[in-house]
């Protein structure tokens, strides 16, 4: 499963994870998939940068308070199975942000991890993997080091991406839970 986010400041070219035998993960990298191809995420800004940490984006009215499932209404695999945990956070990784108002606490929000340095704070109880960026590291260096985004308070955005998108659109190379 890979797809490219297409941002302001170049491309990121995500692989995504699957893991057969955890149902929550398979959930959200479902969820995520779903969001990517119906266009939820074009036209996002960045809702959170916390420099050597994290930059946290998804959110479709750009407020920072909504993070919906994709499809409610949609059944999911109720196979509870744990198995290895998945990789320690690195630059790159891609977490859901775990929506505690829903039932199986999919939403929409997501972020990319920054620095190995804060990886244990990043806890598959409130995050879930997604899987990794392969190529355009890059791409997050040019955001980081953009003079416009400073990190405020609790790290919310300041300066020129408070109001502009930074992700334009999604291309998703191969989503194998497609319904022709």
């Amino acid at each position: 499963m890979s797809l490219t986010i297409w941002t302001r400041t170049g491309p990121l070219k995500v692989q995504l994870h699957y893991d057969a035998h955890d149902a929550s993960q398979r959930k959200h990298g479902e969820n995520f998939l779903v969001h990517c191809a119906m266009g939820t995420y074009s036209g996002v800004r960045i809702l959170r940068y916390i420099p050597n940490f994290i930059l946290q984006t998804g959110d479709s009215s750009n407020t920072g308070k909504q993070s919906s499932p994709a499809n409610p209404s949609h059944v999911y695999t109720a196979i509870e199975v744990k198995s290895q945990a998945a990789p320690l956070a690195k630059r790159g990784s891609i977490y859901a942000v775990n929506n505690p108002a829903t039932e199986d606490g999919l939403g929409s929000q997501f972020f990319f991890v920054l620095s190995e340095a804060h990886s244990l704070l990043i806890t598959q109880d409130n995050y879930t993997y997604l899987g990794e960026v392969i190529d355009g590291l890059d791409t997050l260096s040019k955001i980081e080091h953009d003079e416009q985004l400073s990190a405020g308070k609790n790290g919310k955005v300041k300066g020129y991406w408070k109001s502009e998108a930074w992700i334009d659109d999604v291309t998703v190379h191969y989503n194998p839970f497609a319904v022709a």
